[in-house]
């Protein structure tokens, strides 16, 4: 992590429709193992593999301080600078009842938790 604080891969979850702008692609997002306090906090940070950043085309301008990408031959650009204000509409935590987590790939993953 950036703050150099471990953590535990849990699972991932594959080919998740990830919408930024209404730019849709699939993403593959890895489940980390937090302590509860950590993850009750106030803002949710979203790591993006290389594999998405290679898949869009990432490229990062350190010196304007930018990053874009390329989704469905739609240009998406931000300013890092703005970066803290929200750009999304929600944060979802999924949370499955314990009867149904026999027949669900999904439910296997938070298992481990």
């Amino acid at each position: 992590m950036a703050d150099n604080s471990p953590k535990m891969p849990g699972g991932v979850f594959e080919d998740v429709l990830l919408n930024i702008h209404g730019l849709k692609d699939p993403v593959d997002f890895f489940v980390l193992k937090v302590k509860d306090d950590e993850a009750h906090e106030r803002e949710w940070k979203l790591l993006l593999g290389r594999s998405f950043l290679a898949t869009t085309g990432m490229e990062v301008n350190v010196v304007s301080r930018h990053l874009s990408f390329n989704s469905g031959g739609n240009r998406v650009e931000f300013d890092v600078d703005r970066s803290n204000e929200r750009f999304f509409e929600g944060c979802f935590v999924l949370e499955v009842p314990k009867r149904k987590r026999k027949n669900s790939r999904v439910c296997d993953l938070l298992r481990a938790f």
